[in-house]
């Protein structure tokens, strides 16, 4: 054969040859892929890797001080001295009690009249109450009663009487010394009808509210 036509021969050989070159190659390919994938080893969810991040520091919040009472449901629940002969305890402000006859006299707490300041310079703040004495008769006697550190241990002090159905228009602590503005009878007044606008300044002295002499 002479070289020409060889050299055509092999030329065609290698036409067939190369699509079956590729083919092997795609084939050996495939196959080592998946191999690799038999050989890796199967991961789980939970196998896999997971970031701890490192937890805030927590913010301390400041503690809310305990709400107060209102001042009348302590001044409601107290024992009082000086308006009967005996201490009488309050319960919701109110204290029935007998005299004797089918009346239902009563101590009652006047819850609109109620003032707060410190009247004896110790730093705490005490209250003033107004207490009403409603017997089974026709008289209303009022009284005011100063009650030390209304919010600690509240402490009544005696009972003052300072009229008979009279008008507790007002009461306010100033320096340490109560004011009250009162409507009393006047020399043509009734004991049923007050009309003249006094006002009246008491200060605490050895536990006691004494009314101060106007100057």
């Amino acid at each position: 054969m002479n070289p020409p036509a060889k050299r055509a021969q092999l030329d065609r050989l290698s036409v067939f040859a190369r699509p079956r070159q590729r083919w092997m190659t795609a084939f050996a390919l495939v196959i080592g892929l998946l191999t690799l994938v038999a050989c890796y080893p199967a991961m789980s969810p939970g196998s896999l890797p997971t970031t701890n991040p490192t937890a805030a520091p927590a913010i301390a919040t400041p503690t809310a001080a305990p709400a107060r009472p209102p001042v009348a449901s302590i001044l409601g629940n107290l024992t009082y001295a000086g308006v009967l002969a005996e201490p009488i305890t309050l319960r919701d402000g109110v204290a029935e009690y007998s005299d004797g006859s089918s009346g239902r006299p009563s101590i009652r707490l006047a819850p609109d009249a109620i003032v707060t300041g410190d009247l004896d310079a110790d730093g705490n703040e005490d209250a003033v109450a107004v207490l009403r004495n409603e017997t089974s008769g026709t008289g209303r006697f009022v009284y005011l009663v100063a009650v030390r550190d209304v919010f600690g241990a509240a402490t009544p002090t005696q009972a003052l009487m300072i009229g008979d159905r009279i008008i507790v228009n007002s009461l306010a602590v100033r320096d340490g010394e109560l004011e009250a503005a009162l409507v009393v009878q006047g020399p043509n007044d009734g004991l049923c009808c007050p009309t003249v606008r006094v006002t009246r300044t008491f200060v605490l002295i050895n536990d006691e509210l004494i009314e101060r002499a106007d100057e």
